[in-house]
């Protein structure tokens, strides 16, 4: 249960870092960028699209493909298996940054 709570957290970490590294791609001028992600997706994921203006690209091909990675990895699902728990485990993933904002402030520096 403890080596599934690491790995699990290690995903969610993964995943929030890249949004950040992405969303500094798509959007280099944003001030609190950090906050912007949570605030966005913290209503909806799909809200990250129109943050981003990428038609899903950086939510889906990337976020959760990180999530759907980890899913496959590390309980064996198969990858078509895997969409309704990639979006719960975005939306933890959401909520962790949501906890840990100033963490991720100073990591984004």
């Amino acid at each position: 249960m403890k080596k599934e709570k690491e790995a699990r957290k290690e995903a969610i970490i993964d995943m929030v870092e890249f949004l950040i590294k992405y969303g500094n791609q798509k959007l280099p001028t944003q001030k609190d960028l950090v906050k912007t992600i949570y605030q966005t997706a913290h209503r909806s994921l799909d809200e990250l699209d129109i943050l981003f203006q990428d038609n899903g690209y950086g939510r889906n091909e990337n976020f959760l493909d990180v999530a759907k990675g980890f899913l496959v990895d590390y309980y064996g699902l198969a990858p078509e298996a895997t969409e309704e728990k990639a979006v719960a485990l975005g939306q933890e993933a959401i909520s962790y940054l949501g906890k840990h904002l100033d963490d991720f402030i100073k990591w984004e520096r």
